[in-house]
C-alpha cells in the first residue's frame, strides 16, 4: 500500500525476526521494486514469525519455594499476620511464553524491562530473567507508610512487559489478604477535658486501626470503659455498660459510649489550691481467649472533675433589728452539690422582699474554690424610709434557695438639716425649716427645743439684725425671716444654745440679691474744666444695692443751662434701671461758683418717681510749660543743674525727660508725646505713652559721647502733647491752647563737657617709629601726652630717658649695642602741659641692628611713654644686601629645574591620554558588541518600576468605532479553514468537516467520499459507491467556499482584528497620537495578499490597510528578551531621560507569537522610528533641534487633552487632528513587557520588562541546574564505587567457597551449571525482585 500511494521517494525495510534489531534499515528505491509478494505468502510468513516472539505472561506455578525465597500461591489468600511481616510474604514468579500451541517458555525473557505494580503503584522492575526466564518479585509487606503495599482484601497485581512496535503484554490478577484478628491502635472521634459530677458526657466513638492503617471492625463485647482516679476521692462511673455499635453502610463498626456520668466524693482538702480532681477514663480492648495475641494497650482520656449544679444553700448570719439607712452585718454562704461536695464557682442570685426596702450592693454573687462566697459589711443596707417589720433577702441558685430575714425598727434623731432658698433679696421675707435625720438617713421628729432660746446667726457683707419667728409644723420647724445687706453671699447657722443635736446642723450659704428700689445713686467724679464728662446713675435698694432689674424712664437736668450742656437733657431714655449721660462745659467755668445736676427715675409701673442732685468739683486745665531733665544715679533720681559731662568714647549717663506745668510741678497726665533728640548732628525720634502710676518721662539712654574732648551742645523738643483721660473735645480745646500761647512745641538745650579718656603715654606726633643709623642726627621730635582717642592730656611732670637695646642672641658674643649720644641717658625732661620737645636725637657706637625703645619714665618710677627707634648698622646692612641676592639666584635656579620637570610630566600626561583614547575606544566596540547580546543595567529596581506603572494614568474605556466593531465581529465569527456539516456517524451526529477530514474518507457499505473541483475557489463533496458491475455512483454531499469575503478577509488581515481590536496602550495621550498618525483605525494586512481585492472590502468597513513587511530593515531588530524593537542597537532614542522619549512602536502591546510579530512589522512600517516626547511643543522642539537626525517627533501634551497633536514629520512642524471616539483598548496583561507606562520616560520601555530580572532568574537557574549535575556526578561515583565494592566483595566469597569445597566436590543441591550461574544472575537483576540463592 505504501508502495502504490508513493509518486518519489525511498521506502525502508527492516528484517523481521525475534532477534533484536541492531543493524541499519536498508534503504530501496521505488523504481526497483517489480514482483509483488503473495498475500497468502506474506501471512504465513507473519503468522510463522509471531510464533517465536513474547505473546503472553504468566505465573508459575510450579517454581520451588525455599526458606529464603517462598512462591505466594496467587490462588489462595494470604494471612494477614504474613503480609505484616516485615520480611513480606513472599515472591512472586512470572514467565514470558511465545506464540506457539501448545506455548513454550522463552529462556530469554522479554528484549525490554518487566515492570510489577501492586493497586496501581509501582514496586520495581527487573531487565534480565533469571535462570530460564523465570522472573522473581519480591511482594510488599502492608504497611500505612506509603508507598506499594498490600491491604486487607482484594489486592489488584499487573505485570506489564514492553515489546518492540507492539502493544505492551500486561498480567492482571488478584490477590486477597484476609482482614486483621486484632487491632493495632485505638483511638476517639472526639476529646473531653472538663467534666461535673452528674452531667453526661457527650457521645464518645471509639475506633480502632489495624497495622496497615484500616479500619477494623470492633466488637461491642470487646472494649469496656474503666474509671481510673486518685488523691482520695471516691467516684465511680454510671452507664458504662450502654455500648452502642455504629456503621456506616459497609464501613467497620465503631463502638458509641452514651449517657456517661461520673457521681460521688471529691474529697477535697481545705488546703487543697485546685477546686478540680484529676481522672482518667480507659478504653480497653479485652483480646478474644481464641486470640493468644499479646495485649492492646489501653486508650487512656484525661479529665478533670469539678463539683456538680448547687443542691444545698447553708448561711451563716445573725438576725440583728436594723434601723433605716444601717447596713446588715457580714455573713457567710455556703452552696453544696448533691454529694456535698463544695459546689465551686456557681453564680447565686440575692432577691429583697418587700421591694425597695433593702438596698443590695451586688445582685449577683459567685462562689470561690471551697464552695464559699463571704459577703462583708455592708454588703446590703436597709432603706431610708422602709416600712417597720421584717424585709427578707433570698439567695438562690439552680432552683435551690434560702431566706434571711432583716427586722426594721424606728431610730432615734441623729442630726438636723437647715433648709432655706438659694437666694432672696434684701428686705425680703422667706422661709426657714428645721428638719431631723436619723444615722440612718430616714426623716424623723425635730427633738423638744425651746423656741424662744433657739437662735439664728446671719454672716455677711454690712447685714443687719435679722427678723424671724419659729414655729412647729409636724415633724420640723418653720420660721419667716427677713434680712438686709450689701449683695452678696450670706452664712446662715444655728448657734447650739437651745439644744445640743443643733451643733450637727451645717451653715447654709445663699445668695443676697438686690431688693425693692428706694433711690438713685450716682458716683461722684471730679470734673476737668472745659472739658466732657459721664454720669453713671443706678437705681438701688435701702441697703445701696444696684437693682439688676426694672423699667425706668430718667431725665437729667443741669443749674445752669447757659454754661452746662446735657446730651440727655430734653429727650426720654429708654427704660432701664440704670443711666448713662453725657455733661460738657460750654466755657471755662468760675471757680466760685456751685454747679448741679439733677437726675429723676419714673419707674414704668406707677411707682413714685425717685429724684438725686449731683454737685460738681471742678479742677483748672493742665498745659505743659518747660522741659524737666533728671540724672538716674545708683540710689535716685536728681534733677539736672547746668550741663552733664561724659568721658570721650563711653556713652552718655541716661536722662529722664518730662513735663512741668507753669507751676513748676510734674506734668501727670500726659498720654502721648514725641521727643526728638539732636545730638553730634544727629536726629533721635522716640514717641511713646508715659507711664501713669510712676515719673512721667522719657528714658534717654544709649547716646555715645564724642570721641573729641571739649562742650557739645543736647537738643532736646517735645511736640505732639496730648494729655491722658481727656475727650475728643479736651484734647482739641488743649491744642487750640497750646498754638495759640505758642507751646505747641517745647525745646531745651543743655551743655555736655566731654572730658578726655585715660592717658596711653607719650606718643610721636606723625611717625610711629623713628629710623636711625649711626652717628645720624634727628632734629625738633615732638611728643604728646595723649589717651586712646587722640585728644591731648592737659599734664606737667618731670621725666626721665632710657634707650633700652633688643634682646641679645645666645650665640652673639661679641657684638655691642648702641648708646644715645643725645639727649644723655638719664637726663631729666619737663613735659608741659601734655608735651615734650627733643631738639636733637642721636645714637652711637656701631651697635648691631635691631629695634631700640626710647623710654621715659616718671619720678614715680611709673613708665609715661616709649617711643620705637629702628636702628641700623651699616655693616650689616651690606652684609644683607649680600644674602638677598644669593637668595635670588637660588630661588631663579630652582624656577628653570621645577619648569624643566613640568615638560616631562606633559609630555607623559599626552602619551597617557593618547593611551587612555585608545582603550575607550576598544571598550566602546566591546560594549557595543555586548548590547548587541545582553541589555545594559537597569538603573530602577523592580519595585520602583511597579510603583511608577501604578501612578501612570490608564487610559479611559476602550472606544471602538462602530465600523471596526462591526469588522471585529466578522471576523471573530469566520472559521480559519471553510467546514460543510455532514452526518457521518451515527454517535457523534452531524458536526462540521474540513476538506482534509472527509477526502478518501471511507464509509459504511463500503462508499467513499470524494472532493473534487467545481470551480475556482470551490469544491465539491461527493460520496462515491462502486456497482456489483464495477460503475461508480455519485451523490453530492456539500461544497467548500473559498470565494466568501469573511474567509478572504480572515485569511489576509493579520491577528484576525483590526488594529484598535488588536494593540492595546497604556496611556491614552499614546493611543490618539498613534491613530491620529495613521488617519484613524486600520488593518495590517499579510505580504502575499493582493491589496486589490480587498480595498472595496476595507472601504465598506471605514478602515485604512497596512501592509507587513516580510522583515525588518537592517538598521532595525527585535530585543529576545522583551520583544520590543531596537533601532541601531538601542530600544531607545537618545535623550530618553531628559526629555521624556521613547519609541512610538514600542508603546504598543502586542499578541504573541507570530501574529504579534507580524503586526508589530506592519505598524513599524507606518509609523518608522516615530519618537514621542512626553512634554508640550517647546519641549519637542528642543528635542528635535538637539537631534536633528530623528526626522518625526510628536509631543503628548497633557493628559485628556482634546487640541490636534504637535508633531515635526520630515522636518515639518505640523497639527495633527485627533481621532473622534476612537481609541486602542486597554492592556489585557498590566505586567507585559510593552504594558508600558514610560510615556512619562522612555526609560520605563526599557525597565518595565526589567532585563536584569529576568538574566539573574536564568544566571540562578543555571548555576542550580550545575549544582544538580555535580551531585547527581558524585552521587553516581559513589554508587560506582560501592557496586565495585561488592562485586569484589562477592567474587572473593565465592573463591573462598569454591577452594574449601574443591575437595568436596558439588555444591549441595545444585548442579555445577546452576552453581556457576546463579551469582552471574544476580548481578543482572535490578529493582527489589531478587532470585532464590
Amino acid at each position: 500500500e505504501a508502495c502504490r500511494q508513493a509518486t518519489s521517494g525511498f521506502v525502508r525495510f527492516w528484517r523481521w525476526t525475534h532477534a533484536r534489531v541492531t543493524e541499519q534499515p536498508e534503504l530501496l528505491p521505488l523504481t526497483s521494486l517489480r514482483n509483488k509478494v503473495a498475500e497468502r505468502d506474506w501471512k504465513r510468513h507473519v503468522t510463522a514469525a509471531k510464533k517465536h516472539l513474547p505473546s503472553e505472561l504468566r505465573i508459575k506455578s510450579d517454581a520451588v519455594s525455599t526458606n529464603s525465597h517462598p512462591v505466594i500461591d496467587v490462588g489462595k489468600p494470604i494471612a494477614f499476620e504474613d503480609a505484616a511481616s516485615a520480611k513480606g510474604p513472599g515472591f512472586f514468579v512470572v514467565e514470558v511464553l511465545n506464540g506457539k500451541d501448545p506455548k513454550e517458555a522463552m529462556p530469554g525473557g522479554l528484549r525490554g524491562k518487566l515492570t510489577f505494580e501492586v493497586n496501581g503503584r509501582k514496586v520495581g522492575e527487573i531487565t534480565q530473567p533469571s535462570a530460564g526466564g523465570e522472573y522473581w518479585f519480591a511482594c510488599p509487606h502492608a504497611h500505612n507508610r506509603g508507598g506499594a503495599s498490600l491491604k486487607a482484601g482484594r489486592n489488584t497485581c499487573t505485570f506489564r512487559g514492553a515489546r518492540e512496535g507492539e502493544r505492551d503484554l500486561e498480567l492482571k490478577f488478584d490477590v486477597t489478604v484476609d482482614p486483621a484478628e486484632r487491632p493495632e491502635r485505638l483511638f476517639l472521634d472526639r476529646g473531653v477535658e472538663e467534666v461535673r459530677l452528674g452531667d453526661t458526657l457527650p457521645r464518645l466513638c471509639l475506633e480502632a486501626l489495624d497495622a496497615t492503617g484500616q479500619r477494623f471492625d470492633l466488637d461491642p463485647r470487646h472494649v469496656s470503659v474503666h474509671l481510673k482516679v486518685g488523691g482520695g476521692a471516691e467516684l465511680e462511673l454510671h452507664s458504662k455498660d450502654r455500648k452502642t455499635p455504629l456503621r456506616a453502610g459497609r464501613e467497620p463498626r465503631r463502638v458509641a459510649f452514651e449517657h456517661l456520668q461520673l457521681r460521688g466524693k471529691l474529697n477535697l482538702s481545705s488546703s487543697a489550691r485546685s477546686n478540680v480532681r484529676p481522672a482518667t477514663l480507659v478504653f480497653r480492648y479485652e483480646q478474644p481467649q481464641s486470640q493468644p495475641q499479646q495485649q492492646l494497650e489501653d486508650l487512656e482520656m484525661h479529665v478533670q472533675v469539678s463539683s456538680g449544679p448547687v443542691a444545698r444553700l447553708d448561711l451563716d448570719a445573725e438576725q440583728t433589728p436594723l434601723e433605716p439607712g444601717k447596713p446588715l452585718p457580714a455573713l457567710e454562704l455556703h452552696a453544696f452539690d448533691a454529694w456535698d461536695n463544695p459546689a465551686t464557682e456557681e453564680t447565686v442570685r440575692l432577691s429583697v422582699a418587700p421591694e425597695g426596702s433593702l438596698q443590695l450592693k451586688d445582685s449577683e454573687v459567685v462562689t470561690d474554690s471551697k464552695g464559699k462566697h463571704k459577703l462583708k459589711a455592708r454588703w446590703a443596707a436597709v432603706s431610708s424610709a422602709p416600712a417597720v417589720g421584717n424585709a427578707t433577702v433570698t439567695f438562690s441558685s439552680a432552683g435551690v434557695s434560702k431566706a434571711l430575714a432583716v427586722p426594721i425598727v424606728q431610730p432615734p434623731a441623729a442630726r438636723v438639716e437647715l433648709v432655706c432658698p438659694d437666694s432672696v433679696g434684701s428686705g425680703e421675707s422667706f422661709e426657714l425649716e428645721l428638719v431631723a435625720y436619723s444615722e440612718g438617713g430616714a426623716e424623723v421628729a425635730v427633738p423638744e427645743i425651746d423656741l424662744g432660746a433657739l437662735q439664728l446667726a446671719v454672716a455677711g457683707s454690712d447685714i443687719e439684725p435679722p427678723d424671724y419667728t419659729w414655729q412647729q409644723d409636724g415633724l420640723r420647724l418653720r420660721s419667716t425671716c427677713s434680712v438686709i445687706g450689701k449683695v452678696g453671699t450670706i452664712t446662715l447657722t444655728l448657734p447650739p444654745v437651745a439644744h445640743d443635736i443643733l451643733s450637727t446642723a451645717d451653715a447654709k450659704q445663699l445668695q443676697l440679691c438686690a431688693g425693692a428700689a428706694a433711690g438713685i445713686h450716682v458716683s461722684e467724679q471730679e470734673v476737668r474744666n472745659g472739658s466732657e464728662f459721664t454720669i453713671n446713675a443706678s437705681v438701688v435698694d435701702s441697703a445701696g444695692n444696684k437693682l439688676e432689674t426694672g423699667q425706668y424712664t430718667w431725665q437729667v437736668e443741669a443749674s445752669a443751662p447757659d454754661e452746662l450742656y446735657v446730651k440727655a437733657a430734653t429727650r426720654r431714655c429708654q427704660p432701664s434701671p440704670s443711666l448713662r449721660a453725657c455733661v460738657c462745659t460750654k466755657r471755662v467755668l468760675s471757680q466760685s461758683t456751685p454747679h448741679a445736676v439733677t437726675i429723676r427715675a419714673t419707674p414704668t409701673d406707677g411707682a413714685p418717681t425717685l429724684e438725686e442732685e449731683v454737685q460738681l468739683q471742678l479742677r483748672p486745665a493742665e498745659l505743659p510749660s518747660q522741659i524737666a531733665l533728671y540724672r538716674r544715679s545708683d540710689e535716685d533720681v536728681l534733677p539736672v543743674m547746668g550741663r552733664i559731662q561724659a568721658v570721650a568714647g563711653e556713652m552718655l549717663p541716661e536722662l529722664l525727660v518730662s513735663l512741668s506745668l507753669e507751676t513748676g510741678e510734674e506734668h501727670r497726665r500726659v498720654q502721648q508725646c514725641q521727643l526728638e533728640v539732636s545730638w553730634q548732628g544727629e536726629s533721635h525720634k522716640r514717641h511713646d505713652t508715659f507711664p501713669s502710676d510712676s515719673r512721667s518721662a522719657f528714658l534717654v539712654s544709649g547716646l555715645p559721647a564724642s570721641t573729641t574732648a571739649g562742650v557739645h551742645k543736647l537738643k532736646l523738643t517735645l511736640h505732639n502733647f496730648k494729655a491722658a483721660h481727656a475727650t475728643a473735645d479736651e484734647q482739641r480745646k488743649l491744642a487750640a491752647t497750646l498754638k495759640a500761647s505758642s507751646r505747641s512745641k517745647t525745646v531745651a538745650e543743655i551743655d555736655v563737657t566731654v572730658l578726655p579718656a585715660a592717658p596711653l603715654g607719650l606718643q610721636l606726633v606723625g611717625d610711629e617709629v623713628l629710623s636711625l643709623q649711626d652717628d645720624t642726627i634727628v632734629t625738633d621730635v615732638d611728643l604728646r601726652l595723649v589717651d586712646a582717642h587722640g585728644n591731648v592730656i592737659d599734664e606737667t611732670f618731670d621725666v626721665t630717658v632710657t634707650l633700652t637695646p633688643p634682646a641679645t642672641p645666645p650665640a652673639d658674643t661679641e657684638s655691642t649695642t648702641a648708646v644715645l649720644q643725645q639727649p644723655l641717658p638719664n637726663s631729666t625732661l619737663k613735659v608741659k602741659r601734655g608735651k615734650l620737645k627733643l631738639s636733637t636725637l642721636r645714637l652711637s657706637n656701631y651697635g648691631r641692628s635691631g629695634e631700640y625703645s626710647l623710654d621715659f619714665t616718671k619720678a614715680d618710677g611709673s613708665l609715661a611713654g616709649s617711643v620705637p627707634i629702628a636702628y641700623t648698622d651699616p655693616a650689616e646692612e651690606k652684609a644683607d644686601a649680600e644674602r638677598l641676592r644669593q637668595e635670588i639666584a637660588r630661588r631663579q635656579a630652582d624656577l628653570h629645574e621645577k619648569k624643566r620637570l613640568c615638560g616631562e610630566a606633559t609630555t607623559r600626561h599626552d602619551a597617557a591620554k593618547r593611551a587612555l583614547a585608545d582603550a575607550q575606544g576598544e571598550l566602546r566596540e566591546t560594549e557595543a558588541e555586548e548590547r548587541a547580546r545582553k541589555k545594559r543595567q537597569v538603573s530602577m529596581s523592580f519595585d520602583e518600576a511597579q510603583a511608577k506603572l501604578a501612578e501612570t494614568q490608564p487610559p479611559d474605556e476602550a472606544q471602538i468605532s462602530e465600523d471596526a466593531r462591526r469588522l471585529g465581529t466578522l471576523l471573530g465569527a469566520m472559521e480559519e479553514e471553510p467546514t460543510v456539516p455532514l452526518l457521518l456517524d451515527d454517535e457523534e451526529g452531524v458536526r462540521r468537516y474540513t476538506r482534509a477530514e472527509v477526502d478518501g474518507r471511507p464509509l459504511e457499505g463500503g462508499a467513499v467520499l470524494r472532493v473534487s473541483q467545481l470551480e475556482p475557489g470551490k469544491w465539491a463533496v461527493d460520496e462515491v459507491t462502486r456497482t456489483r458491475h464495477g460503475d461508480e455512483t455519485c451523490q453530492r454531499r456539500g461544497v467548500f467556499d473559498y470565494t466568501a469575503d469573511a474567509y478572504k478577509m480572515k485569511r489576509a488581515v493579520v491577528a484576525g482584528a483590526s488594529l484598535c481590536a488588536a494593540a492595546t496602550t497604556r496611556d491614552a495621550r499614546v493611543s490618539a497620537a498613534f491613530l491620529a498618525l495613521i488617519g484613524g483605525d486600520a488593518v495590517a494586512l499579510h505580504p502575499d495578499v493582493r491589496l486589490c481585492e480587498l480595498v472595496p472590502l476595507l472601504r465598506d468597513y471605514g478602515v485604512r490597510a497596512l501592509r507587513a513587511p516580510a522583515d525588518f530593515a537592517e538598521e532595525v531588530s527585535v530585543d529576545e528578551s522583551t520583544g520590543l524593537l531596537e533601532f541601531d542597537g538601542e530600544v531607545l532614542p537618545p535623550g530618553a531621560k531628559d526629555y521624556g522619549a521613547a519609541y512610538l512602536v514600542n508603546l504598543v502591546v502586542l499578541p504573541d507569537g507570530a501574529q504579534g510579530a507580524a503586526l508589530r512589522r506592519a505598524l513599524w512600517g507606518a509609523v518608522g522610528r516615530t519618537v514621542v516626547v512626553d512634554g508640550d511643543a517647546g519641549l519637542m522642539l528642543n528635542y528635535a533641534d538637539k537631534f536633528p537626525h530623528l526626522h518625526d517627533v510628536v509631543a503628548l501634551g497633557a493628559h485628556g487633552g482634546t487640541a490636534p497633536f504637535d508633531a515635526i514629520r520630515s522636518s515639518i512642524v505640523q497639527r495633527l487632528p485627533r481621532a473622534d471616539s476612537v481609541m486602542l483598548g486597554p492592556p489585557s496583561d498590566p505586567q507585559a513587557a510593552q504594558a508600558l507606562c514610560g510615556t512619562a520616560a522612555g526609560a520605563v520601555v526599557y525597565e518595565t520588562k526589567l532585563v536584569t530580572d529576568y538574566q539573574q532568574r536564568v544566571d540562578e537557574l543555571q548555576r542550580e541546574v550545575e549544582e544538580k549535575q555535580e551531585e547527581h556526578a558524585a552521587a553516581e561515583a559513589a554508587r560506582l564505587e560501592q557496586v565495585q565494592a561488592v562485586t569484589a566483595a562477592t567474587a572473593a566469597l565465592s573463591r573462598a567457597k569454591n577452594k574449601r569445597k574443591a575437595s568436596g566436590g558439588e555444591l549441595s543441591g545444585l548442579d555445577p551449571a546452576t552453581a556457576q550461574e546463579r551469582p552471574r544472575q544476580r548481578r543482572r537483576t535490578g529493582g527489589t525482585a531478587q532470585a532464590p540463592n
